[in-house]
């Protein structure tokens, strides 16, 4: 088959995208990153409007103007409508394309379309208003300034009472559009939550919580919205007790939940009702949630998305572009393109939550604190011994159990085998949301291994196999990401996982040394990437493979990228440069490549700048990254003093 031919055939039944927060939950992710960084290059999914279209992004649609605000007031309803749906696809753009609405109010003239007299109008808003909760920290906070849960909450409770109402049977054609509300005032409530403990709070004590419990457990409510409630759940159970209390406490929804996962599987429903599961188990029965709900987990890894693709729907599309053909080969290839979508992502949700079964067995070290006085320190230190012996019972079994099921044996291939679909697709053919939902997958594959690599348990060494081997395979992919410039978010997660291997290795005192391009990969991306944390994971990377034996030329190399990095927008990537310094140019034969660079002269020169950075900006940053800058600082003074008694 001709590639343009399939990308437009696949497309001809796409209904579109529109961006949504993917569910991080205990995915691994360096603590320093700054929330929303993700958000802002955030995956796509399916939205649903009012009409059963979908609101779709339009690579040439004109950059919108303000009048465009003007029109959400018009006393008609369709162009009110036309105008949210509009506002979607240009959110889709991005922030750049809608910053000059943004500071002219757009989420304020916004917000009164959630609770418009039209319903065809709240769903559009909703949807353009679940874009804007993904565009960034930023955005995402004058969503929370405008209080944008006040009319979502009145909106969500409104409609759902429409739909127990006995006295005025609803019209069909309106329950349809009750249910595509509903999902996507869950879409957005979902986001919110996952993005702020007030959202949190404010949902824990209102009848939000009856309604998406309703929502997922009732059987006549559509697939699509059961699976989004389920999400919303799976939110706001996680480490939240409050809600998790009550979840426990209403015996139909367990009996749901535990349906679900131990009678009948049903792909992304089964999941999400496993996930919600793993999230109300009490510490002393997480053993026994994970051995039942593991079997789901291991169902849907059975999919292999590159295999069934091609057997399913390539083979069904391989005809000529023949327009006489065209019209039946639309019709042949929707069932399996919609059951491959299916599949696909129940694969992703499983991927997601065996990352989260991982993290719990991960070996997390006691995080030092600031302690008042010495009798408190030890009564602390003590309790939290205490528990870290406790914890790591817990993850010795955790991860015996997910040995025994098999499922994380096949993370790895799994990974293999789809970042090279990804690869092939990305030079091959166009096909938008398929090659974005390997994306998804690859993204959800790599996150798993990254937790794996952060447990000791002899398991996953067995599993890993050789490091090397693990090493060359993601270099190797990060490389063909970047070539291929593949999202942003991919690069962040592959580069994540790199630093967790190589700090795997630095335990197990195995020295890894990267092929020149690989290396080259890492250096350009230290300093040219738009994410702080890539170019903060790259960093650390270079600061454990900067350990390694190299000639002169390679390690000026290595120096000029570091001490480039001094002078980076983030002052937690400088923190992160800096550490990387000490660890490799504290030893004396490396004092030949300071001394060619001038390096103790501009450190010195440089601290005072450091300095003022930190009593700026400080402010600004969360007390891990503002403990680890001012502790770099420190450092900084005290190397400099101990390099001009040798570097002459």
């Amino acid at each position: 088959y001709h590639a343009e031919y399939m990308g437009d055939l696949i497309r001809s039944i796409i209904m579109g995208v529109v961006r949504r927060v993917r569910s991080r939950g205990r995915h691994l992710a360096n603590p320093l990153v700054e929330d929303g960084e993700a958000e802002a290059l955030a995956d796509t999914s399916a939205s649903v409007t009012s009409t059963g279209h979908v609101i779709t992004a339009d690579e040439n649609a004109p950059v919108p103007t303000l009048e465009i605000l003007e029109q959400l007031s018009s006393l008609d309803s369709n162009v009110r409508e036309i105008t949210c749906i509009s506002l979607a696809n240009f959110i889709l753009g991005g922030r750049n394309v809608v910053r000059n609405l943004l500071e002219n109010g757009l989420v304020r003239k916004l917000l009164p379309r959630v609770v418009d007299p039209c319903l065809a109008v709240r769903i559009s808003a909703v949807g353009a208003l679940r874009n804007l909760s993904v565009l960034g920290s930023d955005v995402f906070e004058r969503l929370l300034r405008e209080d944008v849960m006040t009319p979502l909450a009145a909106a969500l409770l409104q409609e759902s009472n429409k739909l127990e109402s006995t006295l005025v049977p609803l019209d069909p054609q309106v329950r349809v559009q009750v249910f595509s509300f509903i999902e996507q005032g869950l879409g957005l409530l979902g986001n919110l939550c996952e993005l702020s403990d007030e959202s949190i709070n404010r949902f824990n004590g209102s009848a939000l919580i009856q309604l998406v419990v309703t929502a997922f457990q009732s059987e006549h409510m559509p697939s699509d919205l059961r699976i989004t409630a389920g999400e919303v759940l799976q939110i706001v159970t996680d480490s939240n007790e409050v809600v998790s209390q009550l979840i426990r406490s209403m015996n139909s929804v367990m009996s749901c939940l535990t349906a679900l996962v131990q009678n009948s599987y049903q792909g992304e429903l089964s999941i999400v009702a496993a996930g919600i599961l793993h999230n109300l188990a009490a510490t002393d029965r997480q053993v026994e949630a994970v051995t039942f709900i593991l079997p789901v987990v291991t169902h849907a890894l059975e999919f292999d998305p590159v295999s069934s693709f091609e057997t399913d729907i390539c083979s069904v599309a391989h005809v000529s572009a023949d327009e006489n053909q065209y019209a039946r080969v639309v019709e042949a290839i929707q069932e399996p393109l919609q059951r491959w979508r299916t599949q696909a992502r129940a694969l992703e949700m499983a991927l997601e939550l065996l990352t989260n079964i991982c993290s719990s067995a991960t070996d997390d070290s006691i995080e030092d604190e600031e302690w008042e006085d010495e009798d408190g320190a030890q009564d602390v230190s003590v309790t939290e011994s205490m528990d870290a012996e406790h914890e790591n019972d817990l993850s010795a079994d955790i991860m015996q159990i997910l040995a025994s099921s098999m499922s994380i044996n096949k993370v790895v291939p799994k990974c293999k085998t789809v970042s090279e679909s990804v690869i092939s697709f990305a030079k091959d053919w166009s096909l938008t949301e398929e090659l974005e939902t390997f994306h998804l997958l690859q993204n959800a594959a790599l996150s798993c291994i990254g937790n794996l690599l952060m447990c000791s348990h002899p398991t996953v060494s067995a599993v890993l196999g050789d490091l090397h081997g693990v090493w060359n395979f993601l270099s190797s992919t990060l490389l063909d990401i970047v070539k291929c410039k593949l999202p942003q978010t991919l690069i962040e997660t592959v580069t994540n996982v790199l630093w967790a291997l190589l700090r795997r290795c630095q335990s197990q005192k195995i020295i890894v040394v990267p092929l020149v391009d690989h290396g080259q990969a890492i250096w350009a991306l230290a300093g040219s990437s738009p994410l702080e944390s890539v170019r903060m994971n790259c960093v650390g990377i270079l600061g454990i493979i900067g350990q390694a034996p190299r000639p002169l030329e390679h390690d000026l190399l290595l120096a000029k990228v570091l001490f480039d990095r001094l002078s980076d927008g983030s002052l937690a990537v400088v923190a992160e440069a800096l550490n990387a310094i000490f660890d490799i140019y504290a030893d004396e034969n490396y004092d030949e490549t300071l001394r060619q660079l001038g390096a103790v002269a501009m450190m010195e020169q440089g601290l005072p700048q450091l300095q003022l950075r930190i009593r700026t900006e400080g402010s600004s940053l969360d007390k891990q990254s503002r403990s680890r800058i001012k502790e770099a600082a420190l450092n900084l003074k005290r190397f400099i003093h101990y390099k001009k008694k040798h570097i002459k």
